[in-house]
């Protein structure tokens, strides 16, 4: 199942008309592990760490918010 900020960052990347291997090359990857992530096809031991999210959304020229809401 995909996240929905993953969701967002493959939007984003398609608004702004960047291929996956635009963007591993932004972050030192292949575009393999591009896929994999917009895709959710990581590992089901692994997820994207919180780092790798940051970096994708600042090569996108954004940045990630993240905050505690208490149920």
């Amino acid at each position: 199942m995909k996240h929905p900020i993953i969701i967002q960052l493959k939007n984003k990347r398609l608004s702004l008309n960047l291929t996956q291997k635009q963007i591993a090359e932004k972050l030192g990857t292949s575009a393999g592990s591009i896929s994999r992530l917009e895709e959710g096809k990581n590992n089901s031991d692994h997820s994207p760490s919180l780092n790798r999210i940051d970096a994708y959304a600042k090569a996108l020229g954004g940045r990630i918010e993240y905050k505690f809401v208490e149920k």
